[in-house]
């Protein structure tokens, strides 16, 4: 660390896709959280679901991908379970009502907090906890720096260099991890739309 900067803890979301190889080199992320979730009738489950199945059947229509009308059921049933849905699922307009809703009574912010209960511990808990800060310091410092990172790609363009690369793909396999409907979210696939 350079002089002058402070030590702190970060607080958020985990997103996985993103975290797996962070975690996979020693930094410790379990102090975040994987969903924000929010109680469906907040936003209208009828239309979410409208909104969300538009934005799977257009993206699909653009990768010339075909997906069943049981499919998209099945995932809805299953990313609204209990009636709630994650927030970052939701695209703009959606967040915006949730976030107005909230702010306008008392009453829902306790009901989100009550899905929610890590929402309920002061983000100064966590600045404390010198031991989970220094591990991800030395991680990151371990990791991640120049050297490193120079290391790595001298070992990976060696590979390549040395190794001819044939590879085939399945257009189908690879499109149905890309438009996963489980993880399908109108912030990433949609329109932005403020």
């Amino acid at each position: 660390m350079s002089p002058g900067q402070q030590k702190k803890i970060l607080r958020g979301r985990k997103l996985p896709d993103i975290c797996h190889d962070f975690e996979k080199n020693g930094i410790a992320l379990d102090h975040l959280y994987d969903k924000l979730l929010i109680p469906l009738e907040w936003i209208g489950k009828d239309k979410f679901y409208e909104v969300w199945k538009a934005c799977i059947l257009k993206n699909c229509s653009l990768f010339d991908f075909k997906i069943n009308e049981e499919e998209i059921q099945k995932s809805f049933t299953k990313i609204t379970g209990n009636n709630n849905i994650d927030f970052g699922l939701l695209y703009e307009p959606f967040q915006k009502q949730i976030i107005s809703h909230v702010l306008s009574s008392k009453n829902e912010t306790k009901k989100l907090i009550k899905l929610n209960p890590y929402l309920s511990s002061p983000a100064s808990s966590f600045l404390n906890n010198k031991a989970l800060i220094e591990n991800n310091i030395n991680a990151v410092l371990n990791n991640y720096s120049k050297t490193t990172y120079k290391k790595n790609l001298l070992k990976i363009y060696s590979k390549i260099i040395n190794n001819p690369v044939h590879q085939r793909l399945d257009k189908n396999i690879l499109l149905s991890e890309f438009i996963n409907l489980e993880q399908f979210s109108l912030l990433k696939w949609n329109d932005y739309v403020e």
